[in-house]
């Protein structure tokens, strides 16, 4: 059994069992105990409404672990445990990830993703079917957090998402991409998603290498094989969540990290892809040792609602 700090406000005898344990993860237990009240503030704070993409609309593809849009009545994810294989959708309690069925489901053993469900309305969900190469959200009956909320765990080795293309995302087009991610070690280079089709790519990454090099949020390569890229504004080698955002308008590509400006880069050629990966650059391969825990995409230069879509996302997470 993982140790666990334990949190409590006495005010309710209806109280939950709550610990701490390793691999930066929160489970139930018997030890320690939190009130109801308490357990929201503990794995994230009900999102405000309306909802992110009630205020910003229009987004090609959006996938979280928190509820986006009021209109939105699916579930959050699909997930298999390990026990039998058995496979579960699990829905959103109060616009978060209703994590007490997510538990009672996995019971002592580990939870798995099959599909994350896209809540734009356009239907995209991304999913893995292959069970060693699926993310996992429960650990030994212990719920997957990053910064205290629920989160994707990809091992770095074969884990990933896919999906068939996103045309939007071809050369000469516009778009915009919001993503709430982590590396779990230092020094090395992750991709949180990417886009290909075997000759050309793009791919936004999670980069803690701390000397040589560039120090990337987006490159963008087109079939000539010459790479295009926004950096860092500065080294970080750390293994704290960012939000990274990349606006590519037309041939311009631009990017931030937790609001700060990268470096801006205009590319040529061709660029298109047939296949959509989240966790994983297949090309290489490169997997994501880290967490995931929203994906947000919008066919359009979001440059002026930049800051407060970044606002909202950072307001829940609280990465900076």
């Amino acid at each position: 059994m993982a140790n666990a700090n334990g949190w409590g406000d006495g005010a309710s005898n209806n109280e939950i069992g709550w610990g701490q344990g390793a691999d930066n993860a929160i489970g139930w237990g018997s030890v320690y105990s939190v009130s109801s009240a308490g357990l929201t503030d503990i794995i994230g704070s009900v999102p405000a409404t309306p909802l992110l993409l009630d205020t910003y609309t229009d987004a090609a593809v959006a996938y979280s672990l928190r509820k986006l849009r009021t209109a939105y009545s699916g579930s959050a994810i699909r997930v298999r445990r390990s026990s039998d294989n058995a496979e579960q959708d699990i829905a959103f309690v109060n616009n978060v990830l209703d994590t007490a069925s997510l538990l009672t489901f996995c019971g002592a053993g580990n939870g798995f993703v099959t599909t994350w469900y896209d809540q734009s309305g356009n239907g995209l969900n991304s999913s893995m079917s292959t069970a060693i190469s699926q993310p996992r959200i429960v650990n030994s009956g212990v719920l997957d957090v990053k910064n205290l909320k629920a989160g994707f765990r990809f091992d770095g080795s074969n884990d990933y998402l896919t999906r068939t293309a996103l045309t939007s995302l071809n050369s000469g087009n516009t778009y915009s991409i919001f993503s709430v991610s982590a590396n779990q070690t230092t020094g090395v280079f992750g991709d949180v998603f990417n886009t290909n089709n075997g000759s050309s790519r793009l791919n936004i990454a999670v980069d803690t290498r701390t000397t040589g090099g560039f120090y990337r949020i987006a490159t963008l390569t087109n079939t000539g094989g010459t790479s295009y890229a926004t950096n860092l504004p500065a080294l970080d080698g750390s293994t704290n969540q960012r939000l990274q955002t990349v606006v590519v308008n037309g041939f311009n590509i631009g990017g931030w990290k937790n609001g700060g400006a990268g470096s801006t880069d205009t590319y040529t050629g061709i660029y298109a892809n047939n296949q959509f990966d989240i966790g994983a650059y297949l090309g290489v391969p490169r997997y994501l040792n880290g967490y995931i825990q929203e994906l947000i995409i919008y066919p359009s230069n979001q440059t002026t609602n930049r800051t407060g879509i970044e606002s909202n996302i950072n307001s829940f997470y609280g990465i900076y």
